[in-house]
């Protein structure tokens, strides 16, 4: 039979090396977060001061000024020939060219203008900006936030 002396020597020798591996383990623990917490705070500072550096009321004219500016450029032909009658509006079509014998080369692509004669015109280069337009002030928002 084993002495209970031995039994206690051994369960003690386990528990103190179980718990000095768990509170080594903590301490880690503790440190990442703490780093942690460092980054964060060094990042909020970063975006402060970017917000900062953009922000005041003349900036924010100058950026209210040239979505105006752009919006204006684009949405008036689009919305013009509503109002105006006699205003002829044209869009550009681009035509494939085709293959010479339908195996050789291609001929070089046709750029025409296409009249229209009822609606609304949607250019493409509209939806560009205003998805540009969009991310730029959610991205602005983003960063004061």
């Amino acid at each position: 039979m084993i002495p209970t002396e031995i039994l206690t020597m051994l369960g003690s020798g386990l528990i103190t090396a179980y718990v000095r591996l768990k509170a080594a383990d903590m301490k880690q623990r503790h440190e990442e977060v703490k780093a942690f917490a460092r980054q964060q705070k060094t990042i909020s500072e970063n975006l402060n001061q970017a917000a900062e550096r953009a922000g005041g009321a003349f900036a924010s004219c100058i950026r209210g000024l040239i979505v105006i500016c752009l919006m204006t450029v684009f949405i008036f032909p689009t919305i013009a020939p509503a109002f105006i009658d006699d205003m002829r509006v044209y869009i550009t079509h681009y035509e494939e060219g085709r293959k010479i014998l339908g195996i050789f080369g291609q001929l070089a692509d046709k750029l025409r203008f296409v009249e229209l004669k009822d609606g609304i015109v949607v250019l493409p280069e509209f939806k560009h900006m205003t998805a540009a337009v969009m991310g730029f002030f959610f991205g602005t928002a983003a960063t004061r936030s």
